[in-house]
């Protein structure tokens, strides 16, 4: 239906509401403003008749001196408020001592009391024909004598202004309602149009269709909600574009799923068949042991005991480092912060390699810069121990080994470990964080490494909210770690 649009619906409310405000004031000054006018009135002849009185006292004007009919500050004083269109008698009784000359006294012979104040009656006057009509004030001058003053108006002057007052009211209440009507109408079309436009619009939106956009050049909250609109359609069509390429990706997620599991069912492999390896060998020696030719030659048997100890070292090694690293992972262990020297713990920790530097002839320099963190110092060390255990099992025949600590933008404190050797792959760069990976598997293996040590390190910066990497640099490699100077992002 028509009338269920809402500029239709808006209008004839607001035009409902004009009229009957038009009509209420109308009536009302009907029926009250006669009255409010009369009351105006009766309080200007009482202001007026209290300031001559006011004034005969003020000018030590004697009752001798109103009776006498000759007292010209008197007249003066009269006078003045007649100019004002006021009527003035003084009498006593039946003695006039005071007459205007606009005064029609005898024709008066009505008197209807009016009401009264603190200090006089009002009345109102008429002749018998009604042609005249007077509202009238009247008081005492004194208090110790009858002397009344009387001050009147004309009432037709008052009726005259209440139906002047009237008839311009109802023109203007008219002419008012009129252009409250237009206003209304054109009011409610400019309001309800962005409406009607929002309501197109997000029917479209309904239909999956962010192609148009809302053009309303507003400021107030009509304008914001289309600007909101607009921003909501653009979030909904990059929604739905993104929906769309995760729909694509649901194959490839599933697929890493299945990546994931196959991830994980080489890591059980390959522990497993890094713990069948000494295992085996730990069988093999244990079972030539009891050989009768090895049982007699105590050469022998010393070496098989120390082969057993040996790969039994380095599979208790294993397990602890596996149960390091699955610590670590698993997101419930915590880390014990707190503030220590950096450059001290590094010095510490490189002067445990001491005697193996000087064994292989490492030529060792540290460059430390002195800096206090908030960290693990326990975790930390060890990641400082697997970089410079790397570091000297992969040194070439330059035997250069280069520790440095330095502030990176006041944000980090980076510890770089660099070695002369060979270069790792760039293929290998990503992969050598992950678990039982070995760029050169057998000579990891000989001396006993299994590829979980750069896991550690990672999984512990994690902890840390810090960074590690490893750079190809001229002449060797560089491994890095980077904890934070905010000891907040520690936590």
């Amino acid at each position: 239906m028509r009338l269920r649009t809402l500029w239709l619906r808006l209008f004839l409310h607001f035009g409902i509401v004009l009229v009957l405000f038009g009509v209420l004031v109308t009536l009302a000054q009907q029926i009250f403003l006669s009255s409010i006018q009369i009351d105006r009135s009766k309080k200007v002849l009482s202001d007026a008749a209290k300031e001559i009185t006011q004034k005969i006292n003020q000018n030590e004007i004697k009752y001798q001196d109103i009776k006498s009919k000759n007292n010209q500050e008197l007249f003066e004083i009269l006078k003045s408020y007649e100019i004002k269109n006021y009527i003035i008698l003084i009498y006593e009784g039946d003695d006039i001592f005071y007459l205007s000359e606009k005064a029609d006294y005898f024709t008066v012979t009505t008197n209807k009391s009016s009401g009264k104040d603190d200090y006089g009656l009002f009345y109102i006057k008429s002749s018998d024909n009604q042609n005249i009509s007077y509202l009238a004030y009247a008081r005492n001058i004194y208090d110790s004598s009858g002397c009344k003053l009387e001050i009147r108006t004309y009432l037709s002057t008052i009726h005259q202004s209440i139906d002047v007052t009237n008839d311009f009211t109802r023109f203007v209440s008219i002419a008012a309602i009129l252009l409250s009507l237009i206003w209304a109408f054109l009011f409610s079309k400019y309001f309800t149009k962005p409406i009607v436009s929002m309501n197109n619009l997000t029917r479209e939106l309904a239909n999956l269709n962010f192609d148009n956009k809302l053009e309303i050049d507003r400021h107030d909250e009509l304008g914001q909600l289309a600007e909101n609109i607009n921003l909501m359609s653009d979030k909904l069509k990059a929604s739905m574009d993104e929906l769309k390429i995760k729909n694509k990706q649901l194959m490839k997620e599933l697929e890493r799923e299945k990546s994931l599991e196959s991830m994980r069912k080489k890591f059980v492999s390959d522990v497993s068949h890094e713990l069948k390896t000494p295992l085996s060998i730990i069988q093999g020696y244990a079972e030539a042991l009891k050989s009768p030719s090895v049982s007699k030659s105590l050469e022998k048997r010393e070496h098989y005991s120390d082969v057993i100890m040996e790969e039994t070292a380095k599979m208790t090694k294993l397990v602890h480092d596996l149960l390091s690293l699955s610590q670590y992972t698993s997101g419930t262990f915590s880390i014990e912060t707190t503030d220590f020297y950096i450059d001290e713990l590094v010095k510490r920790v490189a002067d445990r390699y001491s005697a193996i530097v000087e064994q292989k002839e490492i030529n060792l320099e540290t460059h430390l810069e002195h800096k206090q963190v908030n960290a693990d110092p326990l975790r930390i060390e060890q990641v400082i121990n697997n970089y410079l255990n790397n570091a000297v099992s992969h040194i070439d025949e330059n035997k250069q080994m280069v520790i440095i600590g330095k502030t990176l933008d006041q944000d980090y404190y980076r510890v770089s470990v660099f070695n002369s050797g060979k270069h790792i792959p760039k293929d290998d760069l990503e992969k050598i964080w992950v678990a039982f990976y070995k760029s050169d598997k057998a000579r990891s293996r000989s001396e006993g490494r299994y590829g979980i040590g750069l896991s550690i390190v990672k999984a512990i910066m994690d902890l840390h909210n810090g960074r590690c990497g490893v750079n190809n640099v001229p002449c060797g490699v560089e491994f890095y770690f980077d904890i934070p100077l905010d000891a907040k992002n520690n936590k």
